[in-house]
C-alpha cells in the first residue's frame, strides 16, 4: 500500500485554495448586497423627491382653494355693511331697526334720501343678536348705494354717538382689521384724519392708507390667514408664499 500521509506543504495549498474560494464567495455575496443595498439607497431617494414634489403641489392646492374661498366669502359679502352705536331693545323686529337704520343715515351719514327704500333699498337689516344694542347686518341691493353710505362714514368723525359703519368681513380676516384698526389709533390725530381703510375682493382683502398713500403693512400674513382656515392643519402645509410684498388693493 502507498504512503497516504498528507505532507504539510500540500495542507498549506488547500487552506490557501480554500481561503481564496471563501473570500471570492464573500466578495461575490457583498457585491450582491451593496448592489441591493445602492438599488434601495436610490429607490428611497426617489420616493423621497416623489413624496417632496407631491407635498408641494398639494401645498399649492390646499393654498389656492382657501383662497378661492376667501375670495368667494368676500364676495358674497360684498353688497353688506355692519353698523355698530344704533341702540334698540332686545329682540326688536327688522321693521323698526331698519327704521333706525335709515334714520342714522339721515341725521348721521347725512346722506340725501336715505329713508327712502326706493332710493337705497335694503335686501335684509336685521342685528346681529338677540342682545340688546347688537350690531345691525344691512344688505343692499345695489353697490353704488352701498358704498355711498360706506363712504359717508367719514361724517361720523367726532361724532360722540360712537357709530361705526364697516364693509362686512368674513371672521377669518377679522384679525387683519384689528390689527389695522389698532394701528390706526395709534396715529397723530392729523394722521389719522387723512387715513383711510381700503377694501378689495382679493388678498389683502383691506389695507390702510397712510397720508403718504402708502399702505400700513399688518404683521398678520397670507400664511396666518390660511392656517386658520383649516382647523386641524398638517405640519408644514401652506407654506407656500402667495407674494413676498402683494400689492395694494386700487382705491
Amino acid at each position: 500500500m502507498g504512503d497516504n500521509t498528507v505532507t504539510e506543504p500540500v495542507l498549506k495549498a488547500i487552506e490557501d485554495r480554500v481561503d481564496t474560494a471563501v473570500a471570492r464567495a464573500l466578495e461575490r455575496a457583498m457585491t450582491l448586497w451593496q448592489n441591493k443595498i445602492d438599488e434601495v439607497e436610490e429607490r428611497v431617494k426617489q420616493l423621497e423627491d416623489e413624496n417632496a414634489s407631491l407635498k408641494e403641489k398639494l401645498d399649492r392646492v390646499a393654498t389656492v382653494t382657501a383662497l378661492n374661498e376667501i375670495d368667494r366669502d368676500v364676495y358674497s359679502r360684498k353688497w353688506n355693511l355692519v353698523i355698530h352705536g344704533i341702540d334698540g331693545q332686545r329682540g326688536k323686529d327688522e321693521e323698526t331697526t331698519e327704521r333706525k337704520v335709515r334714520e342714522m343715515g339721515t341725521t348721521d351719514l347725512k346722506i340725501q334720501n336715505a329713508g327712502s327704500k326706493s332710493d337705497h333699498p335694503f335686501a335684509a337689516c336685521h342685528r346681529l343678536s338677540q342682545g340688546s344694542n347688537a350690531g345691525i347686518i344691512v344688505k343692499f341691493n345695489n353697490l353704488s348705494s352701498k358704498n355711498s353710505w360706506l363712504s359717508s362714514a367719514k361724517n361720523l368723525k367726532n361724532n360722540p354717538k360712537k357709530i361705526s359703519v364697516s364693509q362686512d368681513l368674513p371672521q377669518i380676516l377679522k384679525p387683519i382689521k384689528t390689527e389695522l384698526l389698532n394701528h390706526r389709533k395709534m396715529l397723530p390725530p392729523d394722521q389719522k384724519a387723512k387715513s383711510k381703510m381700503v377694501y378689495s375682493k382679493q388678498w389683502p382683502y383691506i389695507t390702510l392708507k397712510l397720508p403718504t398713500g402708502s399702505h400700513f403693512k399688518p404683521k398678520t400674513t397670507i400664511d396666518d390667514i390660511l392656517n386658520s382656515y383649516y382647523t386641524c392643519p398638517t405640519p408644514g402645509i401652506i407654506k407656500t408664499r402667495i407674494s413676498a410684498n402683494p400689492q395694494p388693493p386700487d382705491n
